[in-house]
């Protein structure tokens, strides 16, 4: 071998070793699973990819310019927990105050009353949106059970994210017409790198059992290091949002075709500072869509918010319109419902809120109940001064509320409260 070709085998070695520790380098980073997921379908379906590609073009054709009040849209949610046969908040088999954590997360940072709203640089202040989209655990089976909106079922060995994809999801989805399915599973260690995964809303996913959110266990929630934005991501992807540094990196070509994210090259990592700045502008890294730490992000924008609520609107019709019936809190709170016309005075709220009873009310109050969008129960203290009631709310964090009123008669009212800080 002439010494030309020896170098041209050096060259290629190393060039072979350069691409292995790159690729090995950005395996060990924490990340989404979404583009690995994409993949696979792609290999069960050579057209996948073209259709991502036009349903991110046909994003630039929606009006994503609208801001200001929305009308609420509330999704239906169903949580399985996969575990491999410990005791129900034990390992894998994570207890229900994590789910319930959850489900707080996702509603703080869609109605933007996430504590950390105020981390949002000034630059992009006026671009965050509340998305109003609300979301609840199902209180009803796709049977017209009662339901916990928790289902928990044991798989002792998971080898591979393709059996997640190809025998457990199959086997536990509940219709992804009527309910947002999230499965909590034990990642396998071959894949440990791999936060968390869900599909866009294609042709190929819409509808299936493939269409839903899938949570490393050890990202559901609050634990550890994770503030449950893992979730938010995701559910970012299952309503349309593509990252906001588009399907590569290190490029300035591609985009994730919403109007008011600016192109960045890369996605980051970890804490950065701002400003960080490529393709010609300040880098939204914040943003909800990208890969820093839980505690590092903390928008939407309004352009994203249209593009979500266009995905509902059009492609997931059914989902909007099934919350009344398997999920309405404050319907199934309304076992007898009271007939009285109440006012609820401020809300939003942050440190005392007055409830107005009508001059003529004849029925006698016996609690005032707070609940969390989870159900779960809070103590509220109030004063009475004859038809007004003053609630002290201050140890509530920012969050939707439902403030039950129990009558002596037997019946109760219910009313949202949104409190901010």
């Amino acid at each position: 071998m002439d010494n030309g070709i020896n170098i041209l085998v050096s060259k290629i070695a190393h060039l072979v070793l350069f691409i292995i520790m790159s690729f090995s380098v950005a395996m060990a980073q924490p990340q989404c699973g979404n583009p690995f997921m994409e993949e696979f379908l792609q290999s069960k379906n050579p057209n996948y990819f073209d259709e991502l590609n036009n349903y991110i073009e046909n994003l630039r054709k929606i009006d994503q310019n609208a801001s200001g009040q929305r009308n609420t849209i509330t999704i239906p949610v169903v949580v399985h927990i996969i575990h491999k046969g410990t005791a129900p908040g034990v390992s894998f088999n994570i207890p229900e105050s994590r789910i319930q954590s959850q489900l707080n997360i996702l509603n703080e940072d869609f109605r933007r009353l996430n504590d950390d709203a105020v981390s949002t640089p000034a630059l992009f202040q006026d671009l965050a949106a509340d998305t109003q989209i609300e979301f609840c655990l199902a209180n009803v089976d796709p049977n017209g059970n009662s339901s916990s909106g928790i289902t928990r079922h044991q798989y002792n060995n998971i080898p591979n994210t393709d059996f997640i994809e190809d025998v457990i999801k199959p086997a536990t989805y509940w219709n992804p017409s009527r309910y947002l399915n999230i499965w909590s599973v034990p990642i396998p260690s071959s894949e440990s790198y791999i936060l968390g995964y869900s599909y866009l809303p294609s042709n190929q996913v819409l509808g299936t059992h493939l269409d839903g959110v899938v949570l490393a266990h050890d990202r559901f929630g609050y634990v550890g290091s994770s503030g449950g934005r893992t979730c938010t991501h995701e559910v970012g992807h299952y309503l349309g949002l593509s990252h906001i540094f588009g399907n590569s990196t290190g490029s300035c070509n591609t985009d994730d075709g919403v109007n008011d994210t600016p192109n960045s090259s890369a996605p980051y990592y970890s804490c950065p500072s701002h400003p960080e700045t490529s393709c010609g502008s300040t880098d939204m890294f914040m943003n909800y869509m990208d890969y820093v730490d839980d505690f590092c992000m903390n928008m939407f924008t309004e352009g994203q918010a249209n593009v979500m609520r266009f995905t509902l609107n059009t492609l997931r019709p059914n989902l909007v319109n099934a919350a009344a019936s398997v999920c309405d809190l404050e319907t199934s709170l309304n076992q007898i419902v009271a007939n009285i016309e109440v006012n609820i005075f401020p809300n939003p709220a942050s440190d005392q809120v007055q409830i107005e009873l009508p001059a003529t009310n004849t029925k006698q109050l016996e609690n005032i109940v707070v609940f969390q969008a989870d159900g779960l129960a809070i103590p509220i203290s109030h004063t009475n001064n004859s038809n007004v009631l003053e609630l002290n709310i201050q140890h509530l964090k920012s969050g939707i509320y439902f403030l039950a009123l129990r009558f002596k008669e037997g019946e109760m009212l219910v009313k949202k409260l949104l409190v901010t800080r």
